[in-house]
């Protein structure tokens, strides 16, 4: 399986477990590069039951759970919105969604706490290098990671990946043992599996960054379709995350499904190219509506 799918799990394993902190659910989510070319996967629409459990230093078990929602249509437009319980329970869920949509060259991004959704106007797809920011300075978008090849791409290209700097680095730290599970169906679909086990460790300082991890991807539409991932037991730190098929369309989504609620506050700004490495501007202030 490609580095890049690798990297792709690793993004959303980190952004989507964390539990939002108390004051941060106003927070826009970030702007992200969007593809600029068309999707070759089939169009869907597919709900996940996502679940983070915790350690808490007091010892009990704290469970979290989200629900995530992805689409794609046949001209390439991708959406992905999650649902936040209160982690209290006294207040209503809040949803966090983006747009990517390459016909109009655009990129919309909504939180339902502010009732706000900003849409980007996206750089041509042979503009796309370096670093972007949006009129206010809210938003900023790397193009740099696209640009540089993988070690997957280098290797299939007749390429041989370049050398570590350090020698240090070469070093081969302890490898998971990996298992291939075949394929399975997941409401119609078939989907790849694999599972790996981190070995055990002798030395008692040093924690393993995962147990066991399950993953299964469905070709045909290019997306996870079930992952579960186990962590050692450690206080104040992840137990378990997993990411569980709900429910799956495989009809072409509906226009609506790539733009925000209606009823929000909605601008449009532009993107300018900036120098790589300069801070973005901190957000608006805005009273939020719900919590």
């Amino acid at each position: 399986m490609s580095a890049s799918l690798y990297r792709s799990f690793a993004v959303l394993a980190i952004l989507l477990p964390a539990i939002p902190a108390v004051g941060q659910f106003d927070v826009m989510p970030p702007a992200k590069t969007c593809r600029a070319e068309p999707s070759q996967h089939q169009p869907y629409t597919v709900e996940f039951r996502l679940i983070d459990m915790k350690l808490l230093a007091d010892g009990t078990v704290f469970t979290y759970r989200p629900s995530e929602v992805d689409a794609l249509d046949s001209h390439g437009r991708t959406m992905m919105s999650v649902t936040f319980p209160s982690v209290s329970g006294k207040n209503p869920s809040w949803v966090t969604g983006g747009a990517c949509d390459p016909v109009n060259n655009t990129q919309t991004i909504w939180n339902s706490a502010v009732h706000r959704a900003v849409v980007l106007k996206m750089p041509k797809p042979e503009e796309r290098n370096g670093c972007w920011q949006s009129t206010s300075g809210e938003f900023k978008i790397s193009f740099e990671s696209l640009a540089r090849p993988d070690k997957d791409e280098q290797t299939s290209a007749g390429r041989e990946p370049e050398a570590p700097v350090n020698p240090s680095s070469s070093i081969e730290p302890p490898r998971a043992i990996s298992e291939d599970l075949g394929t399975a169906m997941f409401q119609g679909v078939e989907a790849h599996g694999s599972r790996s086990t981190w070995p055990p460790v002798a030395d008692e300082k040093t924690v393993p960054p995962y147990l066991t991890e399950e993953h299964w991807i469905a070709p045909s539409l290019g997306i996870w379709i079930s992952q579960e991932v186990i962590y050692p037991r450690r206080m104040g730190s992840g137990m378990k995350w997993s990411r569980e098929l709900a429910s799956l369309n495989l009809a072409d989504p509906d226009l609506s499904t790539f733009q925000p609620p209606q009823a929000y506050d909605v601008v449009t700004e532009d993107l300018h190219q900036v120098v790589c490495g300069q801070p973005a501007a901190s957000p608006p202030q805005r009273q939020p509506r719900l919590h």
